[in-house]
């Protein structure tokens, strides 16, 4: 009798330029891996590793998102202000997917542009926000789907993507010259670069 097959391993795989999601290992060479994503879409968010003495303030800052959003994302992290809230090096960062409002954009007219559903952005965007409440935006609790947003307001959406592209980072990414831009994208985790499901890639 042949004995049980055994199940795939697992990695996480890059497949969009910095954004990682759960693929199973279906064909493994010295130098390569054949991978299948688990989910059908991957995920929005994407995962840095914190540096030394870093915040969630401070990668909030950096990284152009709303410290609320960004905790919100980052649960099992307790908040706190200032250098209490200081994390150790090497600590896993989810960045959420966030969308920016034009002025006098809504909830609504937002979901549309990202195929989401607006209830769903307007849910998860108040629930956010009241992971630091004393940071949120005025009147972020009375959020509707037709509120008309000031520019700038960051909303958060779902955590799973429909079929397209997925949306920017909140603000650019530094030049390439920032040392500090340099030291994250060198710490950052990559197991598996540039792949798609059933793709070829080297393993790191």
């Amino acid at each position: 009798m042949l004995p049980p097959p055994q199940p795939a391993p697992t990695v996480e795989a890059d497949y969009d330029n910095g954004s990682y999601a759960e693929a199973a290992v279906v064909h493994e060479t010295a130098s390569h891996y054949v991978v299948r994503f688990l989910r059908r879409e991957p995920e929005w968010c994407r995962t840095m590793l914190a540096l030394e003495n870093d915040t969630l303030e401070k990668i909030a800052t950096t990284n152009g998102y709303h410290v609320s959003l960004l905790s919100a994302a980052n649960p099992q992290i307790k908040f706190m202000r200032g250098q209490l809230g200081r994390l150790q090096s090497r600590t896993l960062i989810r960045l959420p997917a966030v969308a920016v409002a034009q002025n006098d954009e809504t909830p609504r007219g937002i979901a549309t542009r990202h195929r989401v559903h607006a209830a769903e952005v307007v849910r998860g965007t108040k629930a956010a926000y009241q992971r630091v409440p004393e940071l949120a935006p005025t009147n972020i609790s009375e959020l509707q789907q037709t509120a008309r947003l000031e520019h700038g307001t960051q909303l958060l959406l779902p955590e799973y993507r429909p079929r397209g592209p997925a949306p920017a980072r909140p603000h650019d990414p530094p030049a390439d010259g920032d040392a500090h831009a340099k030291a994250r994208r060198a710490a950052g985790p990559r197991l598996c670069a540039g792949v798609t499901a059933d793709t070829t890639c080297a393993p790191v």
